[in-house]
């Protein structure tokens, strides 16, 4: 699926940051044995993309509302018992340019439902995703 997508837009000019950016959100899709990329395996990919920080930022992205709309959106939409949301970030300014300092981040969640009224749903689920 990867190579498919890549060659497909291999006619639009592309920066490498966003020929690798597209690669890994297309390897999502595949991994999860989706037939489309969708703007969930695209923000996975961001997340990963050094270069994404840039333009979360001039994009006046808030990361605690953005953890609260993907919560809330997921809750919504699919109804479910609970939602439980983290978003990790650093600031590639901090961590690979000027002072250099390496873990400097920020870590949003929000949690819905069972997770929010019951401790040992919440404490099993902050452990399965590593809190």
């Amino acid at each position: 699926m990867t190579t498919m997508i890549v060659d497909d837009l291999g006619r639009i000019p592309m920066s490498p940051y966003l020929t690798a950016t597209l690669t890994r959100a297309a390897d999502y899709a595949t991994a999860q044995s989706h037939r489309e990329v969708t703007l969930e395996h695209l923000l996975l990919a961001l997340a990963e993309d050094p270069e994404a920080t840039v333009v979360l930022k001039s994009s006046n992205i808030d990361l605690e509302r953005l953890t609260a709309e993907v919560a809330q959106c997921i809750w919504d939409h699919l109804e479910p018992h609970g939602v439980a949301v983290v978003i990790e970030a650093q600031h590639g300014c901090m961590t690979g340019r000027g002072v250099k300092t390496p873990g400097v981040g920020m870590i949003t969640s929000r949690i819905l439902g069972c997770f929010l009224e019951d401790p040992r749903s919440r404490k099993e689920v902050m452990s399965l995703m590593g809190y």
